[in-house]
């Protein structure tokens, strides 16, 4: 049965490859990627109020009468100030740990394997992934049994090698087991190279959609 060819989608550097035409290929959909910024604001201010006195004096006498000494009485205030300290600025909570900024991502069929690339700004090894709790993924989406399934494929934290995990409805995914079948290589420190058995992650061959995820758990 012939199999149409998808249009191939490029967004946030995301690269798709074009499908090769045989019964047992894969259509490679390219989903997009999105990112959001978030801002955070701060403010501070201060008051200050004062209070100030006056002094009077005084002094008379009756009409028509011999006007008595009088003594004269001045009382004065200092005025004063009072000057409130500044509220302190909020405490800036410590940063937590970015994800890996992914600079390029393919998904190609080679024969009946799966290769997947990936390339990010900043080296990493998988030591440091399972320190700073981060995670380089492919979201592979795919019709099965009547309805879709989602499954990541994700870089070992523990060392060389493939994750797999089944994508929940919350939108992360399950517990993360070792991907049988899969191989991986490092040209650099900023790259990985994995070849994929579809069969083992149990993708028909069909249309697949995926998308090149960089996150931090939680």
């Amino acid at each position: 049965m012939p199999i149409a060819a998808a249009a191939l989608v490029a967004a946030g550097g995301i690269a798709a490859s074009a499908p090769a035409a045989s019964p047992m290929d894969l259509v490679l959909d390219n989903g997009g990627a999105s990112h959001s910024t978030a801002t955070a604001s701060s403010g501070g201010g201060a008051g200050m109020t004062s209070t100030d006195g006056s002094g009077s004096s005084g002094g008379g006498a009756a009409p028509g009468s011999t006007p008595p000494a009088t003594t004269t009485k001045t009382t004065a205030t200092t005025p004063t100030t009072i000057a409130t300290t500044p509220a302190p600025a909020p405490a800036v909570p410590e940063p937590k740990t970015r994800p890996l900024h992914l600079h390029a991502a393919s998904l190609r069929q080679d024969g009946q394997a799966l290769v997947l690339s990936l390339s990010t700004s900043d080296p990493w090894t998988a030591a440091s992934l399972l320190r700073g709790k981060r995670s380089l993924c492919v979201r592979l989406v795919y019709s099965a049994s009547g309805g879709f399934q989602s499954r990541d494929v994700c870089a070992n934290r523990r060392g060389r090698g493939m994750t797999i995990a089944r994508v929940l409805r919350s939108g992360g995914h399950g517990p993360l087991h070792t991907l049988a079948g899969a191989t991986t290589s490092r040209p650099s420190t900023r790259t990985l190279t994995a070849r994929l058995d579809p069969t083992k992650i149990g993708l028909p061959y069909a249309s697949v959609r995926w998308r090149a995820l960089s996150t931090t758990d939680g």
